[in-house]
Order: C-alpha cells, then sequence, then structure tokens
C-alpha cells in the first residue's frame, strides 16, 4: 500500500505528519512561481508513479 500526503501552497505538512513518512518527495522549480496548486502537485506526483 501507497499513502500520497500533499500540503496545501502556504503551510505544507504538520510537522507529525512528516515525522510519520517514510520518503519525502519534493518537485523541482524554475522560474518565478513559488508554489505549485496541490491538485497539479498531486497529479504530477501520481503520474510518475505510474511510470
Amino acid at each position: 500500500p501507497c499513502i500520497v500526503a500533499v500540503g496545501n501552497e502556504g503551510n505544507g505538512l504538520k510537522e507529525e505528519t512528516i515525522s510519520a513518512c517514510k520518503h519525502k518527495i519534493t518537485i523541482p522549480m524554475e522560474g518565478r512561481a513559488e508554489s505549485l496548486n496541490a491538485a497539479v502537485a498531486a497529479s504530477i506526483i501520481m503520474w510518475e508513479m505510474m511510470k
């Protein structure tokens, strides 16, 4: 089983949630964007998982 926890753009995940995770993933970004919409980030992660 796999759980993907995605935090919101402003606050991310709670520290207790992060501590419970076995692996942590970040999405590298270029340009002026400060963050990705949570739905977009989740879509990118799930796309990569399905490859």
